[in-house]
């Protein structure tokens, strides 16, 4: 089953299947969080290969974060992850 997503502006975003590739069962949009230092932040995606910093990852300042949002199968469990920036938090 496909279906064509919308944010809260009513702009339609980019066609995503969500019908299991594993088992054709259901795919549900979720997300994942990032733990900070005293708080929860939205998963990014970030071009290249991370590099070690003073505290994890050093993200260098022309970095174009685009947030990320999963899709589960809520019959077998598979995760599927899209970039895009129709993520971002609201």
């Amino acid at each position: 089953m496909a279906t064509t997503q919308t944010d809260s502006s009513n702009t339609p975003m980019p066609h995503i299947d969500t019908t299991c590739p594993k088992c054709s069962g259901t795919m549900l949009e979720g997300y994942t969080i990032d733990k900070g230092y005293g708080a929860f932040f939205q998963e990014i995606w970030l071009a290249g290969r991370p590099r070690s910093g003073w505290f994890g990852v050093s993200v260098p300042s022309t970095a174009v974060p685009i947030p990320v949002s999963r899709y589960r199968c809520e019959n077998c469990g598979y995760l599927e992850f899209y970039a895009r920036k129709e993520f971002k938090m609201k």
